[in-house]
């Protein structure tokens, strides 16, 4: 009776033992599983921050243009020789709505992907997970600064009309959609009593103006950050 059950408590350690054996391993894969994703999404991370750099560094550079740009059509289109300019205004005028083109578009493959499938759990450097996110609290910043630089444009758009030819606009868009130029002698002039609508041209164009310089303002703020970010991540998990 005592052999059968020295046995027993023996056979049940032993079933204790390799069940608990069996627990610790497994937390031990899903442990080893989860930092090995964290650092496959910190990786990621890192790459989505260094487009994001190229990116802001090209449009930074394309705004500064367009203040340049927006400054001239204002000082020449309010000019008494303005019809002498008329080549230059329809181009600047036609590009006023290109905004497309300059537009920043955050690389936020990563950051969707923390949070669609709660993977900020899986960042365990809580510093790392809450300067993600205010990085990406400001690129949200820029993306409803660029809605409403929109918003101005879609205003200016009807203002145009009463002021540029239609037909000529068309004109110098390529079958790509790109602004053009006229041919060396083409010189159309600006709509008859265009004078009187330029008060509201003025208004609008200074809102678009005011916005984009905005906006060049965060952006370059916003590369900062990103380099900054960049150079934590990499000290916190030791990237190479």
């Amino acid at each position: 009776m005592k052999q059968s059950l020295g046995r027993f408590i023996f056979e049940f350690v032993l079933l204790f033992l390799a069940i608990t054996a069996g627990f610790f391993v497994e937390n031990l894969r899903e442990n080893w599983s989860e930092k090995r994703q964290e650092r496959e999404l910190i990786k990621t991370m890192v790459q989505d921050l260094e487009i994001d750099i190229q990116s802001l560094d090209s449009a930074i550079t394309l705004r500064g243009n367009r203040i340049a740009m927006l400054d001239s059509l204002t000082l020449l289109i309010n000019s008494s020789e303005a019809n002498q300019w008329t080549h230059r205004l329809y181009i600047f005028g036609r590009k006023v709505t290109r905004i497309l083109d300059f537009s920043f578009l955050s690389t936020d493959r990563t950051f969707e992907q923390l949070k669609n499938a709660n993977g900020f759990r899986l960042i365990e450097n809580q510093k790392v997970a809450v300067r993600i996110s205010k990085y990406y609290e400001q690129v949200n910043q820029i993306k409803q600064l660029q809605g409403v630089e929109n918003d101005f444009t879609k205003i200016y758009l009807p203002i145009s009309y009463r002021i540029f030819d239609g037909l000529a606009f068309d004109r110098i868009v390529d079958k790509k959609g790109r602004v053009t130029s006229f041919s060396a002698n083409e010189n159309p002039q600006l709509l008859k009593g265009y004078e009187n609508h330029l008060n509201d041209f003025n208004g609008n164009l200074n809102n678009i103006k005011s916005v984009n310089k905005y906006v060049k303002d965060s952006e370059t703020k916003l590369i900062t950050q990103a380099q900054k970010l960049i150079e934590f991540i990499k000290k916190e998990y030791q990237l190479d």
